[in-house]
């Protein structure tokens, strides 16, 4: 570095329109999302509001959702995270002057385009030296002096991936590089596997080569998603290698009455298969886990975490999407105090109340909470031991009231449950 001057007009004008030019490529188009809902404000979907009040003559839980609503996001504008590596080599000696003007423009223009966009330039060559630290606006063009030996640009790449943090996602991230590319082949073979590396990290590496006959960029560029490779014409191919014939004591030998094994198709591509052992395992690791960590004691804990996995895996839900507190109403003093269990439909977030009566026994049905036809207080209105006996109860009409309520279609735990109001015919003081 020989001395700094100030920015000509020209310079000037160059940064801004550098920066005019890096705000619209940041910019992000709104994101527009057609939401459903049950009620106002949006538009009125008549087919939706006709299933409604049909679901509601049947007695049935309206799922239907007659109102849509377009809603509009702006999205978010990343900031810029730049470093600027400059050669100042003895062969960049004729360059020296271009190299500092663009230097500076990109790391004013940097600074133009969003308050938390930041870079940062070194000059490089056997050494690294410091020109602009991070996130700092130069006033001033630096000027240099090409007179040094060697080329450090791994280690130049290194100290701007530290200083503007080049390989972590949230932020556009590029790097710089001023040079005529003429390295001996260690040098070019450590700042290949640098380079490589920051593509691999997804920021983008942009080489300005200065010399009339420039050499290439030590690590060429590439996508950051890597290109399969291509596949031979099938006639170039190698035929595949005979398969030995089957024995005669191969159970999959065909013979009479039996066919040739057949393979199952792989899954279609995309699709989120989850096994049966991740799943075991992941129920396994909530049970230790809400068992540890639970606000009621170790043994309460236990019994509210199996309580969750049993009626998650009832529900085909996650035991995320299922919130388990002690029922204090129904409280008593022998061992395995009564549970309620709330799950929250993923799709509709509708809330459904169980109670585990006995959460000791695995084999005990849960029982679905709704309200009583005569005070609406939650208590017992249907057994569930599978997700098909909450299909049939939430197919039947609503609980009627007075002598019409048959008795014989409700739990045995109906009547005289704790949950009935105290003048409610069916509380346990009637």
């Amino acid at each position: 570095m020989i001395d700094t001057r100030p920015p000509t007009g020209a310079e000037k004008a160059a940064a801004g329109q550098l920066a005019r030019a890096l705000r619209a490529a940041a910019y992000r188009e709104r994101t527009t999302t057609h939401a459903a809902s049950a009620v106002p404000p949006g538009r009125l979907n008549m087919r939706q509001a006709l299933a409604r009040d049909a679901q509601r003559a049947a007695g049935a839980v309206p799922t239907a959702t007659p109102w849509t609503r377009t809603v509009h996001r702006s999205g978010p504008t990343p900031p810029l995270r730049v470093g600027i590596a400059v050669d100042v080599s003895g062969s960049m000696d004729i360059a020296a002057a271009p190299i500092a003007s663009a230097a500076w423009i990109v790391a004013k223009a940097v600074s133009l385009t969003d308050p938390d966009s930041c870079s940062a330039t070194v000059a490089y060559d056997r050494s690294v030296t410091a020109i602009t630290a991070p996130g700092r606006t130069p006033r001033a063009v630096t000027r240099f002096a090409a007179e040094g030996m060697g080329h450090s640009l791994a280690e130049a790449t290194d100290a701007l991936t530290a200083g503007v943090d080049l390989t972590q996602p949230g932020a556009g991230r590029l790097l710089v590089i001023a040079s005529d590319g003429y390295y001996t082949p260690g040098e070019a073979a450590r700042a290949a596997d640098r380079l490589t590396a920051l593509r691999a990290a997804g920021c983008a590496v942009l080489w300005l080569a200065f010399d009339p006959d420039p050499a290439r960029c030590p690590a060429p560029p590439c996508s950051n998603s890597p290109t399969p490779p291509r596949q031979p014409p099938r006639s170039a191919r190698p035929p595949p290698p005979p398969s030995p014939p089957p024995s005669p004591d191969d159970p999959c030998r065909p013979g009479p009455g039996r066919h040739p094994p057949r393979n199952n198709p792989p899954p279609p591509k995309g699709a989120h298969m989850t096994s049966i052992a991740e799943r075991a395992h992941a129920a396994a690791v909530f049970l230790r886990y809400s068992t540890e960590l639970s606000l009621y004691g170790r043994h309460r804990g236990e019994q509210h975490a199996r309580t969750t996995v049993r009626l998650a895996a009832t529900l085909a839900l996650h035991p995320d999407q299922i919130t388990v507190t002690p029922d204090w109403l129904r409280r008593r003093t022998t061992p395995g105090e009564p549970v309620l269990a709330t799950a929250i439909c993923p799709d509709t977030g509708e809330q459904y109340v169980f109670l585990a009566r006995s959460p000791l026994y695995n084999d005990e049905a849960f029982e679905l909470l709704g309200p009583c036809p005569e005070c609406s207080a939650p208590v017992p209105v249907a057994e569930i031991r599978h997700l098909a006996d909450l299909g049939t109860h939430l197919a039947r009409p609503l609980l009627p009231r007075g002598d019409a309520l048959c008795l014989a279609t409700l739990p045995d735990t109906f009547p005289r449950d704790e949950g009935h109001a105290t003048a409610c015919p069916y509380g346990e003081t009637s």
